[in-house]
């Protein structure tokens, strides 16, 4: 009876985990619950959302200038980057950081004719594929011992 007691246990055990698995045509992959994230239904959706508005005649909405860690984007480097939309994509392409370095380089000058040198050269830079200024030791106000310095 040890034996035979045992197989049927076993073969209960196996018929409750068979059971209790899922199959595919009962839940499909990214549904909720799964633990997977749908994309697919997100992009068939925004992609709907962009045709349509293509075909009502609508502008496509247009994309905000990402800001930094430290600092925001001032006005003048906001007006440079929205008058051109692949320089714009550049900027929001690269990190956080990358974007603050640019920021702090180009707003801690003093004079305007520097600050706007640093601004041109910052849209050329960026166009070559640049991802952070030159020669830039980093932006001081992320330093705490530095911002004695700047009064921030």
């Amino acid at each position: 009876m040890g034996h035979a007691g045992t197989s049927r246990e076993s073969e209960s055990e196996l018929i409750s985990k068979r059971s209790t698995k899922s199959s595919p045509s009962q839940k499909p992959k990214g549904a909720a619950g799964s633990g997977k994230r749908s994309t697919t239904t997100r992009s068939k959706e925004s992609r709907a959302a962009a045709k349509a508005s293509l075909l009502s005649g609508s502008s496509p909405q247009i994309e905000p200038v990402a800001a930094g860690v430290m600092h925001e984007v001032p006005a003048d480097m906001r007006d440079v980057l929205n008058a051109e939309a692949d320089l714009l994509a550049k900027w929001n392409g690269l990190t956080p950081i990358q974007r603050n370095e640019w920021i702090c380089w180009v707003t801690i000058v003093k004079k305007p004719e520097t600050r706007a040198e640093h601004v041109r050269r910052m849209c050329s830079e960026l166009r070559e594929g640049e991802r952070q200024p030159c020669c830039w030791p980093g932006c001081p106000h992320r330093r705490p011992r530095a911002m004695k310095w700047f009064g921030r």
